[in-house]
């Protein structure tokens, strides 16, 4: 389990050491095929990656890591190193779909932010406003809870944070579909008692963006997994993004997850494994995509963040939305990020994801317009262990290859 506050640890654990998000900086698959735009252009051909991946993950029995860094808009270093999942006969490469867990939850924020500001909803929305079937059971807390609390974790909802095996499958009944799922979860949630008043504190809460992702479907009438393609994914060029698993029967020699033995990851998840967050978990957890896509994604971010222009476009005030803490905490919670304080002054964004069998990690630096990505195909403990010294040696390496011409 995690602290749940934001700051040196925020994040969740489900049992079998399912964890969708946590950890500070130290120092569904077959998804619609889409045209892929160009990662980030490198100044000059980027750095590559993959010695200084190998000889981490390799310390840390983690069987694959990938990583890129991007400044100033350039994708200055990338690679990747190891298998897909142990016993491949294939190289890992840098378009290999990784299991994100919590990283996610910027994204679900994003596709949320570019709705709002096509008006098809609104950050004040409640959810007695769109659920209004649901007021009889709905408990009174829960009624002016608005869709930006939500997303900030404010909203006092459940954490869902231990969630065995049995429980989501029976959470996510294979008789309805995805958002027939989240409308059952938003019923069972609204009746259970709030961790705090609504409002009154940050309290990490995967349930709550699911709860905003329903608000989506009540008022849109369209599902959540069809907006986080149009929103973000397609308009981004994702290519690789979709929700779940990476690998399944239909696409079995992509990248599987492996739980840690001890302080090695050698043993894949299985193809047909019934372990799965499902729809009724995944609007905060549940994205996969390839660490090309993901440097895509953060160099999009850290361009909202210099107030570049981005495409697609989003206002200043949107993006201050959603990289600010709504308390103007220097050390707090935005929608799907930590803000964390630098030297510099200018506040750091980050956030852990795993759920257990992968882990990733994002940092983005506005003070020195650098965002770095790293994911490796293993969950906690190792597959942390490789992420956080992964992060730090490969920065080291984009240093030294500063240095020498």
């Amino acid at each position: 389990m995690f602290p749940k506050s934001p700051g040196p640890a925020c994040g969740v654990a489900f049992t079998r050491a399912v964890v969708l998000a946590g950890g500070l900086l130290a120092s569904v698959a077959g998804a619609p095929a889409r045209a892929a735009k160009p990662a980030p252009a490198p100044a000059e051909p980027a750095l590559r990656l993959e010695a200084v991946l190998d000889s981490v993950r390799t310390a840390h029995g983690v069987p694959g890591l990938a990583a890129a860094v991007v400044e100033h808009g350039h994708l200055v270093a990338i690679g990747a190193a190891g298998v897909p999942y142990a016993g491949a006969t294939r190289a890992l490469t840098v378009h290999d779909p990784m299991h994100i867990g919590s990283c996610t939850k910027s994204m679900a924020a994003l596709a949320i932010a570019r709705l709002v500001e096509q008006g098809r909803i609104q950050w004040s929305t409640t959810l007695a406003s769109a659920f209004p079937a649901l007021m009889p059971e709905m408990l009174p807390p829960y009624r002016n809870v608005r869709l930006d609390q939500l997303l900030t974790h404010r909203g006092g909802i459940p954490a869902y944070e231990s969630v065995d095996d049995t429980t989501l499958r029976e959470l996510n009944s294979a008789a309805l579909g995805a958002n027939s799922v989240r409308s059952a979860f938003v019923e069972r949630v609204i009746q259970e008692a709030p961790q705090h008043d609504p409002g009154a504190t940050y309290d990490y809460s995967n349930a709550g963006y699911t709860l905003a992702a329903a608000m989506v479907e009540s008022v849109t009438g369209k599902t959540w997994e069809y907006w986080m393609d149009e929103m973000v994914f397609a308009p981004l060029g994702l290519a690789s993004a979709g929700m779940g698993w990476p690998a399944d029967n239909r696409h079995a020699d992509r990248p599987r997850g492996h739980r840690c033995t001890g302080n090695t990851g050698a043993t894949p998840e299985p193809l047909d494994g019934t372990y799965r967050l499902g729809p009724v978990l995944g609007p905060g957890g549940d994205v996969h995509a390839s660490i090309a896509d993901l440097a895509r994604y953060a160099s999009f971010q850290l361009d909202g963040c210099e107030g570049r222009a981005t495409r697609p476009a989003l206002k200043p005030e949107t993006w201050r939305r959603l990289h600010d803490d709504p308390d103007g905490a220097p050390n707090g919670y935005a929608m799907g990020w930590e803000v964390m304080p630098s030297d510099s002054g200018r506040p750091m964004l980050f956030h852990d994801g795993t759920a257990g069998t992968f882990y990733t990690r994002i940092l983005i630096e506005p003070s020195r317009d650098l965002a770095v990505v790293i994911a490796a195909n293993a969950g906690e403990p190792c597959g942390k262990a490789a992420c956080e010294q992964g992060l730090t040696a490969v920065l080291a390496r984009v240093e030294r290859g500063r240095k020498t011409p």
